[in-house]
């Protein structure tokens, strides 16, 4: 500080104290008051430049208000006056005034919902609210994170209805975007995302890409909601935002949460991000903006979009943070009305302010209209009394805590059971699946995924097995199940291939094990240098692997029962498989392959070498010939309970080879075991 320490501390005081008075003074009711000033000042605008209503402030009654002057509005002296309720009431006239010109208003506006095809109820309900309230709008799409290809008999009348929606507001455009829509605006095939990533993260992953696509094909402001939103009236302001704005967001939470221990508390959106993307509107008014973030964005989602919240991570809204730091104040708006985007994880200061009217389905904040409300992890099932907790993302509150909102989520209920939301949950997921029907498992998905270093980046996991299907793929559709160069055959290529990449291949009986081998023990947490273990996972597990469920792979007890009825006696106990298939209480036709197998005592050791078939779906080809097999098992049931071994025996390779190994197994290590052959065919069903 030189020769004058005194001055400079004095000068350091002063600015210290002039920097922390506005911190001290600012309150939440305080920024809602300058939002309110901003809308009005942009209605002052709309309305003298676009309508060209002269003057405009005289037109909206502000003409003796210091800080509407002609077509002049002043932001800071309308906060200064600091009398929100009037520039409240002004608003309201301001969207009135407008009302015969809100054609012009919503030109080239589109409004878009992203999900697969499962989830047509929540489509409907949510459009339905959106057509409503919005009689000008011209302009909805709905983009399906699936398989468009996809064949099954729901489909027909997931085309129903939407051709329904289509009759009945004629007026507008509904556009169905699919996949092959989206590669007009993206560098690369989607495919890549659909095997990348779950079903969740793939409908989040491609948003950025429906954006580009719609401003692509004409449109000029598009809005993105959930489709688990619904609309109780109409989004005027934020298509007034958007003539001026290129982004508008709004946050999870605008009060901080209690401290209470309870979900969620503040720092969880510090690892969720401080906006919630169940909305995100917008617009070209800044193109060079719009440009960079809708590409930045995308090549972020294109490897790191997980749900990861410990590495930073989750899905597509926390990259929402950067926008108030990468682009100007007239660039974006934060919208902090609390009538927008009510949620579960903030009713800690809104919801006492909700009612709702039964009689005309009207949901009221504080006496004003709701503009919409995100049902976010609403429960279709659970019984809707005092203790609902009206959704897994909060511990906070139940329904005793806002009596006045147990008729808006019976209402919203009631619509979706209108809507058959349930009947649409059968359709699968279309990209669950190789082209051969082998389901994907999560860490195949994983170790496609790890081959970009951007992705490792923000996973922890050991990447060695993707290191090795960097070096092999060169067929580009992942879900290909071509021999040579697709994400399959690397599955079944031994681990020693890539000697001069990885490790040395574990011997396994002398054999070099599969990628798919060593992947399984890794996951089931088995020692392979034992002789049991590696002689079984060798021959049973590599071909099961695919028809476990990932739930099935992570559970404990999957994983200790394997591990303990391996090593021991090389085969499950009866009672133990039984009771951890039952544990489940999955429907019977879509129960893992591991418990239609095993279950009730009968292990069939058919190991499956359709899975290299190219036929459609094979596994349930399968999984038909066990049924139909079932049929003419009862010859056995008056053996001694114990293991049932099938295969065509005289065979050289493959399933011969893999039952033979069993047979031995039996053999050396359960000395008491009766093993007798019994000769069974099936007419019609292939010959194992």
């Amino acid at each position: 500080f030189g020769p004058f320490p005194g001055f400079c501390m004095f000068f350091l005081i002063v600015v210290l104290l002039s920097t922390t008075i506005p911190v001290a003074s600012w309150t939440p009711q305080t920024s809602r008051t300058q939002q309110t000033c901003r809308l009005l000042g942009l209605w002052v605008r709309y309305l003298g430049h676009t309508l060209s209503v002269e003057p405009p402030c005289h037109h909206l009654g502000l003409q003796h208000e210091a800080y509407c002057l002609s077509a002049a509005f002043d932001e800071v002296a309308c906060v200064a006056a600091g009398d929100s309720d009037r520039a409240q009431a002004v608003r309201q006239n301001a969207i009135l005034r407008v009302e015969q010109d809100r054609t012009n208003l919503w030109n080239g506006t589109c409004v878009v919902t992203i999900s697969s095809w499962n989830n047509l109820g929540f489509v409907e309900v949510f459009l339905r609210s959106v057509l409503q309230h919005n009689p000008r709008l011209t302009c909805v799409a709905w983009a399906i994170a699936d398989n468009a290809a996809m064949s099954h008999p729901l489909l027909t009348k997931v085309r129903s209805r939407v051709n329904m929606l289509r009759t009945k507001w004629q007026r507008v455009s509904f556009s169905l975007i699919t996949l092959r829509h989206l590669r007009r605006a993206m560098k690369y095939d989607p495919l890549e995302l659909a095997f990348r990533y779950t079903s969740k993260e793939f409908n989040t992953a491609i948003k950025p890409h429906v954006f580009t696509y719609l401003f692509s094909t004409g449109a000029r402001r598009v809005m993105y909601f959930d489709p688990d939103c619904i609309l109780y009236s109409h989004l005027d302001e934020i298509a007034l935002m958007l003539h001026w704005r290129s982004f508008v967001v709004t946050p999870h939470e605008t009060l901080d949460s209690p401290e209470d221990g309870k979900a969620p508390a503040d720092y969880i959106f510090l690892q969720a991000g401080i906006f919630n993307y169940g909305f995100v509107a917008m617009s070209d008014s800044h193109p060079s903006y719009l440009a960079h973030h809708l590409e930045w964005w995308a090549e972020k989602l294109r490897y790191q979009q997980f749900n990861r919240m410990q590495n930073g991570i989750f899905y597509d809204q926390k990259w929402g943070n950067f926008i108030p730091s990468f682009y100007p104040r007239n660039a974006y708006e934060i919208l902090l009305d609390p009538r927008y985007n009510i949620a579960p994880w903030n009713l800690h200061y809104r919801g006492q302010h909700i009612s709702f009217n039964t009689a005309d389905g009207c949901m009221l904040y504080a006496g004003q209209p709701v503009v919409f409300y995100h049902f976010s992890g609403m429960a279709l099932t659970a019984m809707m009394d005092d203790t609902f907790t009206i959704s897994p993302y909060q511990t906070r509150y139940s329904l005793i805590d806002f009596p006045r909102l147990r008729s808006a989520y019976q209402d919203y209920r009631r619509k979706l059971a209108a809507a058959n939301t349930h009947l649409y949950f059968e359709l699968p997921y279309g990209f669950s699946f190789f082209s051969n029907g082998v389901p994907i498992s999560g860490w195949m998905r994983m170790a496609y995924a790890r081959m970009s270093r951007a992705t490792r980046r923000v996973t922890v996991e050991s990447d060695v097995e993707s290191d090795s299907l960097a070096f092999q793929l060169t067929v580009a559709n992942p879900f290909s199940t071509a021999s040579q160069g697709s994400v399959w055959s690397w599955l079944f290529t031994p681990l020693q291939r890539y000697g001069g990449i990885l490790h040395d291949g574990i011997v396994c009986g002398g054999v070099l094990t599969t990628n798919i081998v060593v992947k399984l023990s890794e996951i089931l947490q088995l020692d392979l240098t034992h002789p049991l273990a590696c002689r079984l996972v060798k021959t049973i597990f590599p071909h099961l692997i695919a028809y476990v469920s990932p739930d099935d792979l992570e559970s404990p007890v999957l994983r200790s029962e394997v591990q303990r009825s391996l090593l021991m006696s090389g085969s499950m106990p009866l009672n133990d498989i039984d009771s951890l298939c039952q544990a489940k209480q999955a429907p019977a036709p879509r129960l893992p392959f591991l418990c239609n197998t095993i279950r009730k005592g009968q292990l069939h050791a058919m190991l499956l070498h359709q899975m290299h078939s190219e036929s459609p779906r094979a596994h349930f080809g399968i999984v038909g010939a066990l049924r139909r097999l079932s049929k003419h098992i009862a010859m056995l049931q008056g053996m001694v309970r114990g293991v049932t071994v099938m295969g065509y025996f005289p065979h050289a390779l493959g399933i011969a080879e893999a039952g033979r190994l069993i047979y031995q197994a039996l053999e050396v290590h359960s000395p008491r075991i009766e093993v007798t052959a019994v000769p069974v065919h099936v007419p019609g069903s292939p010959v194992f």
